[in-house]
Order: structure tokens, then C-alpha cells, then sequence
């Protein structure tokens, strides 16, 4: 009987210490993902850059309201088609030079690349921004236009990106050009 007890309590405690060890796993990616949702407010460009790259690679779905603000507010933000980028091409020995290769896809600046790399995660927050904005323009003036660089249009390029997989889709930072186009 005493046998008993003690392997009920050793199954007890093993069963306890496995599901605290699940508990912190699972509560470290949360942590990690409010810490980088938190980075996002920093006065600091280029932490909130980071921080969406980071929630981007992390798929965080929580993230996405929060990377549709900032989507809005950041008036550098692009979404390109492109049948051409300047790539690094190594050479003998060593060596790089910049040359312009065929690769037509999708060029994106940090934000909306953050939401493109969320992926179908993201689709339901994009698809509600874009319904409101386009409600908010249709209150304004009755009439909807928008181009690639606008937020509406901006928002519908992510979710068609989303949307057709298989599409060469790349980042880009606010410096760079997009086709010989620089970024505004």
C-alpha cells in the first residue's frame, strides 16, 4: 500500500513538471510577441523595425491591429509590382557588385512585409481595415480611388500577395528604391 502511494505522488509530480514546462514554452513565445507588440510604440525607427520584422518571422496574429496603425501613420510605406531588383552577384574570389537581375515579383517595405510574412493569419484584421477604409473614403467623397502607394491600396496589394502563393515577394527599407523609382 505504501508502494502505492509514493508512485502515485512520483506520476503526480512528473505530470505537474511536465505540464509547467509546457506552460512556460507556450507563455514564452506570448512574452516574447508583447514585448515586440510593445516595441512597436518606441520613438526609435529603427526599433520598430525590428520589432516588426520580428512579430513578421514570429506569424504573430495578435500583432497584426497594431502593425495596421502603424501601416497607416507611415507615409513611406510601398508595395510594388517589379520585374526587376538589383541583386548582390559574387564574383572570382570574392568579390560582390550590384546588377540588375530578372526576379519580377513583389516589393515591400518593413511594415506591410511584416503583414505579408503574418500570411493567412493576418487576412481577416487586413481585410476589416480595408472594408473601413474604404467605408472612411466613400464618407468622405462618395467615390473610391487609390493607388499602390495609398493605405487602401497598400492594404489590398498585402492581401493579394497573401493570396497567390508561389509569387516572389521581397522586403525592402525605406532608403531603397523600387525599380529606380526612390522610396518617397
Amino acid at each position: 500500500m505504501r508502494h502505492r502511494g509514493k508512485s502515485i505522488a512520483l506520476s503526480t509530480a512528473a505530470v505537474s513538471v511536465a505540464v509547467l514546462v509546457v506552460t512556460a514554452v507556450a507563455a514564452r513565445g506570448y512574452v516574447v510577441g508583447q514585448y515586440y507588440i510593445r516595441e512597436l510604440t518606441s520613438p526609435d525607427e529603427t526599433v520598430r523595425l525590428r520589432a516588426a520584422e520580428a512579430l513578421g518571422e514570429m506569424r504573430s496574429t495578435r500583432a497584426v491591429p497594431h502593425l495596421i496603425r502603424l501601416l497607416e501613420q507611415e507615409k513611406r510605406e510601398r508595395v510594388q509590382w517589379s520585374r526587376s531588383r538589383v541583386a548582390t552577384v559574387y564574383g572570382p574570389e570574392g568579390s560582390t557588385h550590384a546588377s540588375l537581375q530578372p526576379a519580377p515579383g513583389i516589393q515591400m517595405t518593413p511594415l506591410a512585409f511584416a503583414l505579408y510574412r503574418i500570411g493567412k493569419g493576418a487576412l481577416p484584421g487586413l481585410q476589416k481595415a480595408e472594408r473601413l477604409e474604404k467605408q472612411r473614403i466613400l464618407d468622405e467623397d462618395f467615390m473610391i480611388r487609390w493607388s499602390s502607394n495609398s493605405f487602401l491600396g497598400i492594404l489590398s496589394e498585402i492581401i493579394s500577395a497573401i493570396n497567390s502563393p508561389g509569387q516572389v515577394v521581397w522586403g525592402l527599407y525605406y532608403g531603397d528604391s523600387v525599380d529606380g523609382i526612390p522610396a518617397r
